[in-house]
Order: structure tokens, then C-alpha cells, then sequence
């Protein structure tokens, strides 16, 4: 749930506009890094889910 709420902040810049799947892919791929959810290999499994999630975007 965390990865799906995190591309709805609100970064102060000027042309604000909504997040494209880009922007969305790039958030998931560092929280999965960050957080670590596998014991091992979680730079991979977060890269294969970035991917994924650009590949469904389309």
C-alpha cells in the first residue's frame, strides 16, 4: 500500500501535474530497495517490479 500512496505526494515544483508511470515506476523501485522486503537480492526483485509495473502502464 505504501509503494501505491507514495507517488501521490505533492513535491513542490513548478509545473505540477500528475505523476506519469515513469515517475510511479521510479518511487516503487526505491521503496522496494530501501525497505528490503527479501532476505536477499532486493535491488533485482525491485528492478523486475519496476519493469512489470512500466510494462502494465502502457
Amino acid at each position: 500500500m505504501a509503494a501505491v500512496v507514495r507517488h501521490r505526494v505533492n513535491i513542490p515544483q513548478q509545473d505540477v501535474g500528475e505523476p506519469d508511470a515513469y515517475w510511479r515506476a521510479a518511487a516503487l523501485l526505491e521503496l522496494l530497495v530501501l525497505l528490503g522486503p527479501l532476505p536477499a537480492r532486493n535491488a533485482y526483485f525491485a528492478y523486475g517490479e519496476a519493469v512489470a509495473h512500466l510494462r502494465v502502464s502502457r
